[in-house]
C-alpha cells in the first residue's frame, strides 16, 4: 500500500558540490560596521529599517562604500550566518526588521552566550543557533535571502544553491549576489499579467515533489495572491515569495504589481506601494474596490472603475487621458492596446479597442448579444477570446474569439468543460495554439477554431485551469506536458474553490487555503517545489549516524529506568492510547501548591512581524506544551525557541534546561529515565531525565533540509515532539505527507540505545476516489497510537510490525482501547480537515466511556466499532454507536483529564470543574491563574498540573497528595544542545511559590 523499506531508495534533489577549496574569510570589525550604517541613515529612511541593517553588513564587510545597486539588497526574510559566534550580527538585524535569523557555529561555549543574549533581547524563536559540523548547509534550495560565512567550508557553489534569487552572500572578502534565473517568471494580475491570459512565461517549473514554504493564514483571510519582483502578495501582506516570511503589511489590497510597485485598492483609493518598504508612493484617484479593475504595464496604470476608464503615468499619478464609460469590465491590455467591454452614457454593451497611451478609440464591436454574460477574457496578439462562465455544476460554458485588428468575431464554440463544480470557461494562448479546457484539453487554430490536437487533463474541481508555457495545470495538481501531451500527478494539494485556481511563478507553484474536505491535502499558503532528480545519498540511519552523547555511557540505577507508575503522566495524554486519564486518582481540593514561570520574556515589544505567524501554526498549541510529570519532575517545552524545562514536582523549582535545534510542538516523553523528544527541524533527542544531559540523538529527516513553515525554520520532515513509548521503545513518524519529500518514515527506536529496530515509509493515502470518503478524520500525518495490543495508528495509517495499510473506511476513524472502541485524532494535532479548519471537539476516555465534545458529554464506547454508512464515519461530528449517558453543560472545554473517578474540564478561560465521571455532577469548582493551554493538563501524584497560555506552569492539589519521588539535578554539557542548570537560570524561571 504504498510502502517502501528502509533501504529503497527516494526522491532527492542532488547537492552541489564541486572542487573549488575552501578559504578563510575576512571578519567584519563592528566598530566599521557601525560607521557605515551612520553614513547610510539617510538612505536607511528612504529604504526601510531593515535593509539599513543588512545592507551595512554586507558593504562593511566588503571594506568598501555604499553603492547605489545596493537598494536591491534584500530588506528582510531569512539571514544565514555561518560562523556566527555568538550571533552579535542575527540579533542586531532581527531587533530591527523583518528577518528570521539562523547562525550556525563550531564553539558550543559561544552558542551558550549567544543564546543568553537572545533570550535577553526577547528573540527566541526568532534567531535561533545551532552546532554545525561543516558539511552541507541545511536549508532547502533556495531560500536563504542574505548568507553571511565567516566559515571557510562554506563553498561558492554551495552558497549559491541556498540563496534565493536576488539574494546576497558575503564570502572571503566577496559579495555574491544570485540573479533572477531567465526562466523564471512572475504572476502580477488576477490572470497572469494586463492581457488576461493566464498562462505563465515561467519554464523552471514542473511537478512538485517538495513543499518550499507554508504561511498559516487563517481560511477568512484567504485571498489571491500575486507575485513580482521576488515578492509575494496576498491581501494587504507582503511576503518573500522564496522562504513566505513576512516582509511588511501596507494599506492597499494588491491587484496588480511590476517593476518595482504594487497598485491596489485603500478603500476606494487607488494607491501605489513601495515593493521594498510598503511606502505609499503614489496616487490614483478613487475607485469602486469590489467592481473595480487595475492593468499595469510599461509604466501605465490602468483604472476602470463604474462611470469612467482612465490611465495614469504609474510613477507619478499623473493621469493621462480619462473616458466617461457607464459600467467598463474585461479590461484587458497588450500590443500598444486597451480592450474593454463598455457602454457610453445611455448607450449599449460594446467592445471596444483603444491605444494605451492616448485614449484614441481604434474599433467597437456591439452587435453580439453575449456580451453582457461575458465572464473573462485573453489577449491573444491577433485574437482576443471571450470566455462565458455560468459558475454552476454542469454547465455548458461559452468562448467568442474576435479579431483585435476589426473587433469582428471570428468564431465561436460552446461545451463543458471537465470540472466537477462551477463550471468555467478558460482560453490559454500558448505559442501558436489557443488551449481549451474541454475533454481533457485542446487546442485550436486561434483564427478558425480548428481543433488540432487533445491531451489528457486528469480530474476536474471546482476551479479552473492555468497553464505555464510547458504544463497545462488542474485538478489535483496534475500537470500535463504540452510538448508530449504526457499527464503526471502529484496530489499534495489542489488549487482553490470556485475561481481561485494555482498560481505559478519563481519556479514554484503557490496554492491557497481551500474551504474544501475533498481529500487529505496540505493546508495553507504554500509553495511547492519540483523535485530535482539524482540518486539520494544514504540517510543518516542507512549509514548507521547516531551521535552520542555524555551520558550515553553512563551508569542508570534500577529505579531511574522503572517503568512508569499509575501516579505519573509520563507522556502527552498519559499513556499508549493516548486516553487523557490515569487510574489514580486527582486532588479533591483546588489548593495552590506552587506556580512557575518557564516563558517571561515579552515578544510583542519587537518590530519583528515573525512571532505574528507562529498564532496560527497548526501543531502548536500555545508557548508551552502541555506538562508532563515522572520520577518526581514535571517536563513541558517552550514550543518556538525549542526548550526543554524540568521543574520539581513538589515545589516547581527548576532542575535543569536544555535547548535542541528547532521547535517542539507537544510535550517530551519520560521512558525508563530517559526524556524523549522530537523536534520540527527533523531529530530526535534522548536526555537523562534527571540532569538533562544528551544520551543520543537521532536525525530522522532523510536529509537535514530546513524550510520555512509558520514562521519558523523546520525540517521537511518534522517529528513531533510527544513520542510514543511502550516498553522501551519509541515511536514517531517524520514529514508533511505521504506525496511530498519522499514520503512519512515511521520509527520504532529503542530508547536505552537509539537503535532503530523497525522503519517504514509511507507514500499513499490509500484511496484515491475522493468523494466517496470525504477527508474529515484523515490527516496527512499525526501523532502515533496504539490500536489494540500490538498495532500502531497514524490517523488512517496502521502498522504491525513490517506490515503497514492505510484503512480508508468508515472504521478507519476508530480504534480499540482494550475491548472497547473509540475516536482516533481527538487532540487535533496539525490541520484539521473539517469545512471549518476548526479543532476537532476534545475527547478524553477510560475503560468503557467516553468524555467530551462541547459541554462536556459522557458516552458509552461500543465494543464494536460504531462506523455507519454512508458519510456519517466521521466520528466526531456523528457518534452513532455511543450511547449518551450525561451532559455536564459547562460550555466551550479546552483542557481535559480523568484522575480515577473524577473529570477535570478546564473551561470558560480559566475555570476548573471536577465532575463525577459515573454521574457528571459536580464535586468541586476552582479557577486557574490564566487560561490553559489546549489539552493541558495532567494528573500525577494526586496534584493537577497545568500549563498556562501565559508561559507558567501551575501545581493545583491538598493535604491528600501522595508522596513524591526525590528529584534534583546533577550538572553536564553537550555539544548538541544547551542544558542549564539553576545557577545560570534563575531570572528565567522563578518558582514563585514554595511547596507546602
Amino acid at each position: 500500500m504504498g510502502m517502501r523499506s528502509a533501504s529503497s531508495p527516494a526522491r532527492r534533489r542532488r547537492r552541489v558540490s564541486g572542487p573549488v577549496s575552501p578559504c578563510p574569510l575576512s571578519p567584519v570589525d563592528p566598530e566599521e560596521a557601525c560607521m557605515t550604517r551612520l553614513k547610510q541613515s539617510t538612505l536607511d529612511r528612504l529604504r526601510g529599517f531593515a535593509l539599513g541593517t543588512a545592507a551595512c553588513w554586507i558593504t562593511a564587510a566588503a571594506g568598501a562604500p555604499a553603492r547605489a545597486e545596493d537598494v536591491r539588497d534584500p530588506v528582510g526574510g531569512l539571514v544565514v550566518h555561518v560562523g556566527c559566534g555568538a550571533g552579535e550580527r542575527l540579533i542586531e538585524m532581527a531587533s530591527k526588521g523583518p528577518w528570521l535569523a539562523h547562525g550556525l557555529e563550531k564553539d558550543e561555549a559561544r552558542i551558550e552566550a549567544g543564546r543568553k543574549a537572545i533570550r535577553a533581547h526577547g528573540l527566541c524563536g526568532i534567531v535561533t543557533l545551532e552546532v554545525w559540523l561543516g558539511k552541507d548547509l541545511p536549508y532547502a534550495d533556495g531560500i536563504v535571502n542574505v548568507l553571511l560565512a565567516d566559515d571557510p567550508r562554506v563553498q561558492r557553489e554551495e552558497a549559491l544553491r541556498v540563496l534565493a534569487p536576488g539574494g546576497v552572500a558575503r564570502l572571503r572578502g566577496q559579495t555574491i549576489r544570485k540573479p533572477r534565473p531567465k526562466e523564471m517568471d512572475g504572476w502580477t494580475h488576477e490572470r497572469h499579467g494586463a492581457d488576461g491570459n493566464p498562462v505563465s512565461r515561467d519554464e523552471a517549473l514542473s511537478l512538485p515533489r517538495e513543499i518550499r514554504w507554508i504561511a498559516g493564514i487563517p481560511l477568512s483571510s484567504r485571498t489571491r495572491p500575486l507575485t513580482s519582483d521576488g515578492i509575494y502578495y496576498a491581501g494587504r501582506n507582503a511576503r518573500d515569495a522564496f522562504n513566505g516570511l513576512p516582509l511588511w503589511t501596507g494599506a492597499l489590497h494588491a491587484k496588480a504589481a511590476g517593476d518595482g510597485r504594487v497598485f491596489g485598492f485603500a478603500g476606494n483609493a487607488v494607491i501605489a506601494e513601495d515593493a521594498t518598504t510598503g511606502a505609499r508612493v503614489a496616487e490614483f484617484g478613487n475607485a469602486d474596490p469590489k467592481s473595480g479593475t487595475l492593468l499595469y504595464l510599461e509604466g501605465r496604470l490602468v483604472v476602470a472603475t463604474p462611470g469612467s476608464l482612465r490611465v495614469h503615468d504609474a510613477k507619478s499619478g499623473q493621469p493621462l487621458w480619462t473616458a466617461e464609460v457607464d459600467d467598463p469590465r474585461l479590461a484587458v491590455a497588450g500590443g500598444d492596446r486597451l480592450f474593454t467591454i463598455d457602454a457610453p452614457k445611455g448607450g449599449k454593451h460594446r467592445v471596444v479597442c483603444r491605444e494605451l497611451a492616448t485614449g484614441k478609440m481604434k474599433w467597437q464591436s456591439d452587435e453580439m448579444a453575449w456580451l453582457p454574460g461575458a465572464t473573462g477574457c485573453s489577449y491573444g496578439g491577433e485574437t482576443i477570446a471571450y470566455e462565458i462562465s455560468p459558475y454552476k455544476d454542469d454547465a455548458v460554458c461559452g468562448l467568442h474569439v474576435l479579431s483585435t485588428s476589426t473587433g469582428k468575431q471570428l468564431w465561436e464554440d460552446t461545451y463543458k468543460p471537465p470540472q466537477s463544480h462551477r463550471n468555467q470557461a478558460r482560453a490559454m494562448y500558448i505559442g501558436k495554439e489557443l488551449w481549451l479546457h474541454r475533454d481533457g484539453f485542446t487546442a485550436v487554430d486561434p483564427l478558425t477554431g480548428k481543433k488540432s490536437r487533445t491531451v489528457p487533463g486528469g480530474r476536474g474541481h471546482c476551479f479552473p485551469a492555468i497553464a505555464t508555457v510547458r504544463f497545462l495545470i488542474h485538478g489535483e495538481l496534475n500537470f500535463t506536458e504540452i510538448a508530449t501531451g504526457k499527464m503526471d500527478a502529484n496530489r499534495i494539494t489542489k488549487g482553490a474553490c470556485a475561481q481561485d485556481p494555482y498560481i505559478p511563478g519563481n519556479g514554484l507553484l503557490y496554492s491557497i487555503p481551500k474551504n474544501c474536505i475533498c481529500f487529505p491535502m496540505i493546508e495553507g499558503y504554500m509553495a511547492l517545489a519540483p523535485g530535482a532528480a539524482g540518486p539520494r545519498p544514504p540517510a543518516a540511519w542507512e549509514s548507521g549516524g547516531i551521535e552520542r552523547g555524555p551520558a550515553s555511557s553512563a551508569s542508570w540505577p534500577r529505579e531511574a529506568v522503572a517503568d512508569a507508575s499509575d501516579a505519573e503522566w509520563p507522556q502527552y495524554r498519559r499513556d499508549r492510547y493516548r486516553s487523557g486519564g490515569t487510574p489514580a486518582a486527582g486532588p479533591d481540593v483546588f489548593e495552590p501548591v506552587w506556580r512557575t514561570t518557564v516563558v517571561s520574556e515579552n515578544r510583542a515589544t519587537t518590530a519583528n512581524p515573525v512571532p505574528k505567524e507562529w498564532e496560527v501554526h497548526p501543531f502548536v498549541q500555545g508557548r508551552i506544551t502541555a506538562p508532563v510529570v515522572a520520577g518526581g519532575r514535571v517536563f513541558v517545552a517552550e514550543t518556538m525557541a525549542g526548550r526543554i524545562t524540568a521543574l520539581n514536582a513538589a515545589s516547581g523549582r527548576l532542575l535543569w534546561q536544555f535547548t535542541a535545534n528547532g521547535v517542539v510542538d507537544t510535550p517530551p516523553t519520560i521512558e525508563r529515565g530517559r526524556c524523549v523528544f522530537g523536534t520540527r527541524a527533523g531529530w530526535v533527542y534522548c536526555l537523562n531525565a534527571a540532569n538533562g544531559d544528551l544520551v543520543w540523538r537521532l536525525r530522522a529527516a532523510p536529509d537535514d533540509r530546513r524550510i520555512v513553515a509558520w514562521g519558523a525554520l523546520e525540517s521537511a520532515w518534522p517529528v513531533p515532539g510527544s513520542v510514543l513509548a511502550h516498553k522501551g521503545v519509541i515511536y514517531f513518524p517524520s514529514g508533511r505527507s505521504p506525496l511530498a519529500d519522499g514520503g512519512i518514515h515511521i520509527f520504532a527506536v529503542q530508547v536505552e540505545t537509539g537503535k532503530i529496530v523497525q522503519h517504514q515509509v509511507t507514500e499513499s493515502f490509500g484511496f484515491d476516489q475522493w468523494y466517496a470518503r470525504l477527508a474529515h478524520d484523515y490527516d496527512p500525518v499525526d501523532l502515533l497510537v496504539f490500536d489494540g495490543e500490538d498495532r500502531l495508528a497514524m490517523s488512517r495509517t496502521r502498522i504491525r510490525g513490517a506490515d503497514v495499510c492505510v484503512n480508508a473506511g468508515a472504521d478507519g476513524a476508530f480504534f480499540s482501547c482494550g475491548s472497547h472502541w473509540f475516536p482516533i485524532g481527538a487532540w487535533s494535532y496539525g490541520v484539521s480537515l473539517r469545512r471549518q479548519r476548526e479543532k476537532r471537539p476534545l475527547y478524553v476516555f477510560k475503560a468503557d466511556s467516553l468524555y467530551g465534545g462541547e459541554q462536556p458529554t459522557a458516552y458509552l464506547a461500543p465494543t464494536k466499532c460504531p462506523a455507519g454508512g454512508g458519510r456519517e464515519w466521521n466520528a466526531f461530528q456523528v457518534l452513532g454507536g455511543f450511547k449518551k449517558k450525561w451532559s455536564a453543560g459547562l460550555g466551550k472545554v479546552n483542557a481535559m483529564a480523568i484522575g480515577g473517578k473524577t473529570l477535570y474540564v478546564a473551561h470558560g478561560g480559566g475555570l476548573l470543574t471536577a465532575v463525577g465521571c459515573e454521574d457528571g455532577k459536580k464535586l468541586k469548582e476552582g479557577k486557574l491563574p490564566g487560561e490553559p493551554v489546549y489539552d493541558g493538563l495532567a494528573i500525577a501524584y494526586g496534584r493537577l498540573y497545568a500549563s498556562l497560555q501565559d508561559g507558567q506552569v501551575v501545581c493545583l492539589g491538598g493535604a491528600g497528595s501522595v508522596p513524591l519521588p526525590v528529584a534534583g539535578p546533577s550538572r553536564g554539557s553537550s555539544p548538541w544542545g544547551h542544558r542549564s542548570t539553576p545557577e545560570e537560570e534563575t531570572k528565567t524561571a522563578p518558582g514563585s511559590a514554595p511547596s507546602p
